[in-house]
């Protein structure tokens, strides 16, 4: 866990504090002209800033601190409350109590929904948020008593553990976060910013007082609080998995010495600057899936490392397309995903495609079309790719 900024919401204001729970803000944007009332809802994925405003609208903010709009949607209800999970956007409806989950990011599609956990109040659930497993969220029972919850997995009415936290402040907890090893939470009436030691638990390991009402806070480490979103192989983090049907020549099947393939995958934590062959081989049988278009797929997982395919194949033309077909279970816009070809002129590897917003578990492609072979050609008419993409 490495939180070095705590992001929260205002009526009509985004705040970056310096550190965790400190009073000195960092950085700060007005959304006033974005819509009139209240940020009701807000997620920092240390990249961009997700809110949740009066009028019934997600907001995606382009960078952090900002008052560009990078995409929203319009939904036909308001809510309290908004986060992200590397897939799919969690936020809760406020006009029926229920946990909400939107297929992908900023979409209107809605992709599940759950009823308030256990026997809490519908109208009172405010806070939302995930940390990979379950779902964080703030709740008041039939009593008044304001609550820390951790509903069962995600969008399930199974709760599993609870903490009655009244006694701290009293009521209106709106917000709720989870970085990892704390609990950070809002709470609009005291106008302060808490955290709660541990998950789920009354201890209060600090808190400041913000002296405006505060709707939502959130943490920058996404990685700490958000570990895993299951890959193919069980990694904690997203794996590039390519079905690559990378097709490198002038037809759509490498022709050297004729079908000549030499394909390669691994996880490092740095780039490669040379095309040397990767740490796994691709089994006869792997060379075979990925061969033609038919969603059979070579996986490669990462734990906060890089995710690579290398592919070498012969091409014998003064010209070549390029193509890779796959998918990954991270998103790409959490973390984009690259096509290169390694240059026997500079050699450097120079990008070709990238991919930067289809959504997780989703196919995609990676195109070059008419790519001049002069820089590319090594030893023997081989030319090098690689697709990767960063585990975030």
């Amino acid at each position: 866990m490495a939180t070095t900024e705590t992001a929260y919401s205002l009526a009509q204001d985004l705040k970056l504090s310096s550190g965790q729970f400190t009073s000195t803000i960092r950085s700060s944007a007005s959304t006033a002209g974005v819509y009139p009332n209240g940020n009701l809802g807000l997620e920092d994925d240390s990249t961009n800033m997700f809110v949740y405003r009066g009028g019934n609208g997600l907001y995606l903010f382009s960078g952090r601190m900002t008052s560009t709009v990078k995409d929203s949607e319009i939904l036909s209800h308001q809510g309290y409350g908004i986060s992200c999970d590397r897939t799919n956007t969690p936020y809760k409806d406020q006009s029926n109590g229920k946990q909400k989950l939107n297929s992908g990011q900023f979409t209107s599609t809605l992709k599940t929904s759950a009823a308030a956990p256990g026997s809490y109040s519908p109208s009172s659930n405010s806070g939302i948020s995930a940390d990979g497993t379950n779902t964080p969220v703030t709740a008041t029972d039939g009593s008044s008593n304001e609550h820390l919850v951790l509903a069962s997995g995600q969008f399930t009415t199974t709760v599993k553990s609870s903490a009655d936290i009244t006694a701290v402040d009293g009521n209106f907890f709106e917000g709720i976060s989870w970085d990892g090893t704390n609990t950070p939470a809002s709470n609009s009436t005291d106008q302060k910013l808490y955290l709660f030691s541990g998950q789920m638990t009354t201890t209060v390991k600090t808190s400041i007082s913000i002296g405006v009402a505060v709707y939502d806070v959130s943490t920058d480490d996404f990685s700490a609080r958000v570990p895993s979103v299951g890959s193919a192989s069980g990694s904690a983090s997203g794996s590039a998995s390519g079905s690559a049907s990378l097709s490198p020549s002038a037809s759509e099947s490498a022709s050297p010495s004729i079908g000549y393939t030499n394909y390669t995958r691994g996880d490092y934590a740095a780039l490669p600057g040379d095309n040397a062959n990767l740490e796994v081989n691709y089994t006869g049988g792997d060379v075979t899936d990925v061969a033609t278009k038919d969603d059979v797929r070579v996986s490669q997982s990462a734990t906060g490392e890089i995710a690579i395919h290398q592919f070498k194949d012969f091409v014998n033309s003064p010209t070549t397309n390029f193509e890779w077909e796959g998918q990954t279970n991270t998103a790409c816009s959490w973390s984009t995903v690259y096509l290169q070809i390694y240059n026997h002129n500079t050699l450097e590897w120079d990008t070709v495609d990238s991919d930067d917003t289809t959504v997780a578990d989703t196919d995609f492609s990676l195109i070059g079309t008419s790519v001049d072979t002069t820089d590319y050609l090594g030893a023997g008419n081989i030319i090098t790719c690689r697709v990767y993409q960063e585990a975030v």
